[in-house]
């Protein structure tokens, strides 16, 4: 993306401007203003705006101001890396949550090995000595709140963890108020049953006040905002962030952004299998054979009729639109939540259309005359083995990424049941 070269008056007169509207805007607006201008005060907004709650995650992970801060610029170098695959783009709290939440858990792994006993005498965790279990109350809470689906989170994030009233959420996530607030209450309960299996047990209402306690942070301390914006001045001008960022820092961003591509890969696989419908439509999948003299034109004598249909073979029946209507992954069903795309067989190839607007193309082979019968779907280097099966009307898939599975059993694989769009 080409960077907007300007000269430093109109950049700051145009910075003037931004911030005195900022409170204004929503996420949505200031992500897309820095997207098509990466303009640093689009950044700065969203970094003043988010960077409490981003800072407080690390904290509680962490325990360590020193790691802490590294997780801070780590997370916001990651959303500079990846600040296009944010959507929709109203949700900056809630993936920033999440990535926050990553991030001090990669911090954590690399530091757990080389930490040492020294602590800073201006460090939260001398007072954590005396709060840990509420330390350790928040740090379950940020955990079953990453697990949480998007739309819950986007509302407890907003709400519980940066204050935000139901109004404001609202405009943020420019949806009605009512919606919010379902949303704020639906995600309460869910993480009270999260939580209790994990042996801490909270009442939904009680878990507004024991995030509300997340919310007492100390501001962002000026040299670590100031730092940020500089490396991200320095990403935006081309040039190599590790000349301003610590050697730290930048390993951490590199292996979060490497951690995410492998997730990524991995999610795209099992939507792939979750929203590959192969089939399952009763007029595609269950052909009938006409009784006597029912249904079927009589040919004239030395005649071949040319209307009489041949059946179908497998790979015309894949041909069209498809939707998942069930399916289980290691033995446990798949929740309704996760069949969420639609699958489009045209020739040869395929067009995997995820909830959201991305979408991947790849290609497929298909043998029916093996037992049981073989389907592979390819995706760049990426090759997703499986077999499947059709019967009763519907059509059973399950593949894995590694091997091909033996049977139809879910265990190490996913098993999906698939119906056709008409």
């Amino acid at each position: 993306m080409a960077i907007r070269r300007e000269s430093n008056v109109l950049r700051t007169v145009r910075r003037a401007a931004l911030m005195s509207e900022g409170p204004e805007l929503t996420d949505g607006e200031l992500l897309e203003g820095y997207l098509g201008h990466r303009e640093e005060a689009f950044f700065e907004a969203l970094l003043l705006r988010h960077g409490p709650m981003v800072l407080g995650v690390c904290r509680r992970v962490l325990r360590s101001e020193e790691d802490a801060h590294d997780a801070f610029q780590a997370t916001f170098l990651v959303f500079i890396r990846k600040a296009v695959t944010i959507v929709p783009r109203a949700m900056v709290g809630n993936w920033l949550h999440g990535v926050a939440y990553k991030t001090a858990l990669k911090a954590l792994a690399m530091n757990q090995r080389r930490r040492s006993k020294e602590s800073n005498t201006d460090s939260p965790r001398q007072s954590e000595s005396a709060s840990r279990d509420l330390q350790d109350r928040l740090e379950l809470l940020d955990d079953a709140l990453n697990r949480l689906p998007a739309k819950y989170r986007s509302a407890i994030v907003l709400c519980e963890l940066e204050g935000k009233t139901i109004k404001e959420a609202s405009a943020q996530l420019k949806c009605p108020a009512g919606t919010v607030a379902s949303r704020l209450a639906a995600g309460r309960a869910l993480l009270a049953k999260r939580l209790a299996r994990s042996g801490l047990c909270l009442t939904a209402a009680t878990i507004s006040s024991e995030l509300a306690r997340a919310e007492v942070l100390p501001r962002i301390p000026l040299p670590l905002i100031a730092s940020t914006m500089k490396a991200a001045a320095t990403i935006a001008a081309g040039r190599d962030v590790g000349t301003v960022m610590s050697a730290k820092v930048v390993l951490l961003t590199e292996r979060v952004v490497k951690a995410m591509f492998v997730a990524n890969l991995k999610t795209i696989a099992t939507v792939l299998l979750v929203t590959m419908t192969l089939g399952g439509a009763t007029n595609a999948f269950t052909p009938t054979t006409p009784k006597a003299g029912q249904g079927k034109v009589q040919a004239a004598p030395g005649f071949v009729s040319t209307e009489e249909e041949k059946p179908k073979s497998d790979k015309e029946l894949l041909q069209g639109t498809w939707i998942p209507v069930s399916g289980e992954q290691d033995g446990k069903a798949i929740p309704k939540e996760k069949l969420n795309g639609k699958f489009i067989f045209k020739d040869d190839k395929f067009t995997l259309q995820i909830e959201g607007g991305e979408s991947r193309e790849g290609t497929y082979t298909i043998d029916p005359e093996k037992k049981p019968k073989e389907l592979d779907l390819t995706f760049g280097n990426n090759t997703v083995m499986g077999l499947y099966e059709l019967k009763d009307g519907k059509l059973k898939y399950v593949g894995m990424e590694r091997g091909r599975p033996t049977d139809f059993d879910s265990t190490g694989a996913t098993l999906v049941i698939y119906e056709k769009m008409k």
